[in-house]
């Protein structure tokens, strides 16, 4: 993926994301992935949309141990 330009990068690791936890039921994979975008990708709409995903899913966790 090192070999695509900047925004299709980023694309592509929302992609990833979009399919861990749905899909793959992989919540840790699923944050990981998210706070790379967020970390790698700061600048972009897709950093800000999953800084909003990590949000929901640490809620949903917190939701769920009470």
């Amino acid at each position: 993926m090192r070999d695509q330009p900047y925004v299709k990068q980023v694309e592509w690791w929302t992609l990833i994301a979009g399919c861990q936890l749905p899909l793959l039921k992989d919540e840790p994979a699923a944050m990981k992935t998210l706070v790379k975008i967020v970390s790698d990708y700061a600048s972009t709409q897709q950093a800000f949309a999953a800084q909003r995903g990590l949000n929901l899913t640490k809620a949903d966790i917190a939701a769920s141990k009470h």
